[in-house]
């Protein structure tokens, strides 16, 4: 029995090893078992307080919307309606420009192998898409919305050679992200499900940074924190010695 008590234990905290810690109390846990995941990430200009928001929301397969009637564009290398259909995740984005800045060009590392579409949706807004609002989550409560346009990039781009691999949304050749305007809805599809790293806005001599949910590394993926394999630690010296009484 004492046996049996041991390694149902030793499978929960092998479980809660491969959470992730959340790396910022704004952020919502990256939880999909009862739902989308929506949320609203603040990006950064370094210590300067000066910020832009990125709304987003991360769905499974099954918790997809009906997408008819919708156009997608998919970038250069980025896939196609088939590898979209076959994507078990599926990760939504709109850059709000809430900065005085002009802003050109969206951006997140990504491990090349787990990237399976990306693209745009063509000239739609995110919130209403996806009932992006504190009505259906209510994490989102005092979310901001100033900005509006819902722009088109030029081009969207998943660069697979180089490390790490990368995709960009630019607004180049013209169309910038001015103030007060916002994104199209932005998307990337994976096998994988969600975890939250950084994601750059650019603009001429200025950067805005900071957390937002992609598809995983592999090191992520393979290697818990050190945080978690700490706690599974002390779980395992627990049990031993509840054992040895």
């Amino acid at each position: 029995m004492k046996v049996k008590l041991i390694f149902a234990s030793l499978t929960v905290l092998l479980l809660a090893s491969q959470v992730q810690a959340l790396p910022n109390a704004s952020l919502p846990v990256l939880d999909l078992s009862s739902g989308p995941v929506a949320g609203e990430s603040d990006l950064l200009q370094g210590m300067t307080g000066n910020k832009i928001t990125v709304d987003w929301i991360v769905m499974t397969k099954s918790q997809l919307v009906d997408l008819t009637g919708i156009t997608k564009t998919f970038g250069v290398n980025g896939g196609n309606d088939t590898l979209f259909a076959d994507s078990d995740y599926y990760y939504f984005y709109q850059v709000e420009n809430t900065s005085a800045a002009v802003l050109n060009n969206f951006q997140m590392n990504v491990e090349k192998d787990y990237i399976k579409t990306v693209g745009i949706f063509n000239a739609i807004n995110l919130d209403v898409l996806f009932s992006h609002n504190a009505v259906t989550y209510p994490n989102l409560t005092g979310e901001k919305e100033t900005a509006t346009g819902n722009e088109n990039p030029d081009v969207s781009v998943f660069t697979k050679l180089g490390t790490p691999a990368h995709v960009d949304w630019n607004y180049f050749s013209g169309i910038h992200l001015f103030t007060n305007e916002q994104s199209t809805v932005l998307f990337l599809t994976s096998d994988f499900g969600p975890i939250y790293n950084m994601a750059s806005m650019l603009g001429p001599a200025i950067s805005y940074d900071g957390l937002v949910p992609t598809p995983p590394f592999l090191e992520q993926i393979q290697v818990p924190e050190p945080m978690s394999l700490s706690l599974l630690g002390m779980g395992i010296l627990f049990l031993i010695k509840k054992v040895r009484k």
